[in-house]
């Protein structure tokens, strides 16, 4: 008796419609982590930032208490023409946290500050960032000019005593930006969108505290005012 074929299709391998789906399927999920992934990796990058900006709020204290209560300046070792180059405020701190590292790497060395990732390094901030790349002197924390200019008669090498500033924790000290320092142009300004997430930057307070807040709301409270001068 002929044997009649099998309704069944063989159990191993895919039908072509299958593949298609299959296909299409992987696609997609290839479509959405494109999407998706840079969005995440930034928001990674965020949170490891605000950290990273409590750590130079508790270092700014150990610095002022070590100078007899007197904030970083912009500069905090301004050398006279033919010297050395000046040293800023970020390289101040990790100069107080790295005791035992030489200066120049500090200073210059890129391949210390990606070895070693300290938390004056900004992870937003790449070798491929716009308008500016990383460097370690363009580390991703901006210092508030207005400190500068209100405390210091716009002197940067002037370190203001704590005690001048009537309202530490209304007066910003360092928020995220490519510049060493930052003003109320920057603020508002498109170079400020790449450290945004959420449309919300952090920012970290002359008494420690971190904030996250909009540019407009940055403006609408007149944090672009503080600090006031004596």
């Amino acid at each position: 008796m002929k044997q009649k074929p099998s309704s069944l299709r063989p159990t191993l391998g895919f039908t072509l419609v299958e593949m298609l789906v299959v296909i299409t399927i992987i696609a997609s999920l290839a479509a959405i982590a494109f999407t998706v992934g840079p969005k995440m990796k930034k928001r990674g990058d965020s949170a490891k930032s605000i950290q990273n900006m409590r750590q130079i709020g508790a270092m700014v204290g150990v610095y002022t208490a070590d100078n007899s209560m007197k904030i970083p300046a912009l500069k905090v070792e301004s050398v006279p023409p033919g010297g050395v180059e000046d040293v800023l405020w970020h390289e101040g701190l990790l100069f107080l946290a790295y005791p035992d590292v030489e200066r120049s790497k500090i200073k210059w060395d890129t391949a210390w500050w990606n070895a070693n990732q300290p938390f004056l390094r900004n992870p937003v901030m790449t070798a491929t960032s716009k308008p500016k790349a990383f460097k370690p002197w363009f580390n991703g924390y901006a210092y508030n000019y207005q400190i500068t200019a209100k405390l210091g008669n716009y002197k940067e090498d002037f370190s203001p005593s704590l005690s001048s500033i009537s309202e530490p924790e209304r007066t910003p000290f360092v928020v995220p930006f490519w510049n060493t320092r930052y003003g109320t142009g920057d603020i508002s300004g498109t170079d400020m969108k790449s450290f945004l997430v959420d449309k919300k930057m952090s920012v970290l307070f002359v008494d420690g505290h971190v904030e996250a807040m909009t540019p407009k709301d940055y403006l609408a409270r007149k944090l672009n005012e503080m600090p006031k001068k004596p």
